[in-house]
């Protein structure tokens, strides 16, 4: 019975961690219509950053904001300073930029850990 909870429970939380990257997409679309491709990467370096800070002893409680805060800032920064000032671009050269970003993020991620 425990190990059908544990499926149950875990199908919930993947399903919503997965809903949520969706809604991100989906708002990221409607209000710059380009498909922010680094969207995945902003969530992979905030659970890096949260695993790291765990490793170093941080309790999970002041680890998550910290992710949390790395993500938004993260997010901003992409939108405002990459993504904003180029909007006149054509869509494709957009996403080509979205995609580098996450290019440089899989990058800086591989160095770091």
């Amino acid at each position: 019975m425990t190990l059908f909870l544990q499926t149950i429970m875990s199908g919930l939380t993947n399903g919503a961690v997965f809903a949520l990257i969706g809604v991100g997409i989906v708002f990221c679309y409607r209000s710059s219509r380009v498909i922010n491709l680094a969207q995945g990467e902003t969530y992979m370096g905030s659970g890096m950053l949260m695993a790291k800070m765990t490793g170093w002893g941080l309790p999970l409680i002041a680890a998550a904001p910290a992710g949390f805060a790395l993500a938004v800032v993260g997010s901003l920064a992409l939108e405002r300073f990459i993504l904003r000032p180029r909007l006149h671009w054509r869509v494709s050269r957009l996403i080509v930029i979205a995609v580098g970003v996450a290019l440089v993020a899989e990058g800086l991620a591989d160095l770091l850990v």
